[in-house]
């Protein structure tokens, strides 16, 4: 694993390198959904980006990865639910993303919040990932609909 990385707030002037990395990540043949560009990569973090609930992960001072998370609350209390983590593919697989976790539950729990919540496909590598580190399905289903166009 490398030791040289840090975490760091994250900042609105961060959040085209991480769409850069989401872009990529979120765009694997294993979806078969439209790919996720860059711009819309960085419109959905611009959208969603708390300076309170995200970082970054830098390694010798460059972006390698990060979070975008805001605060929820249902009825067992508040948690982050992390709308997007992702790292890029040549830092994957050393540690650096379970290291990450553990100070995001450290961040987290010194604001008064109580766990995580977060989206993932099973078709993705990271949803075993989560479970290996102790995330549970949930009863609930994620539900979508469609606009039609009218006319």
């Amino acid at each position: 694993m490398e030791n040289n990385f840090s975490f760091v707030p994250m900042t609105k002037a961060d959040l085209p390198q991480l769409a850069q990395y989401a872009a990529a990540a979120f765009s694997v043949k294993q979806l078969q959904e439209k790919p996720w560009t860059k711009a819309k990569s960085l419109q959905h973090l611009q959208e969603n980006f708390n300076p309170h609930y995200s970082w970054t992960i830098k390694l010798n001072h460059q972006i390698i990865g990060g979070a975008v998370g805001l605060p929820v609350t249902f009825q067992g209390g508040t948690e982050l639910f992390i709308d997007t983590l992702v790292i890029s593919k040549p830092h994957r697989s050393q540690g650096v993303g379970t290291k990450f976790l553990d100070f995001l539950e450290q961040e987290t729990q010194k604001k008064g919040l109580v766990g995580f919540i977060l989206l993932s496909n099973p078709k993705l590598p990271s949803y075993n990932w989560y479970h290996h580190l102790g995330f549970k399905t949930t009863g609930w289903v994620e539900l979508s609909k469609k606009f039609t166009s009218q006319s």
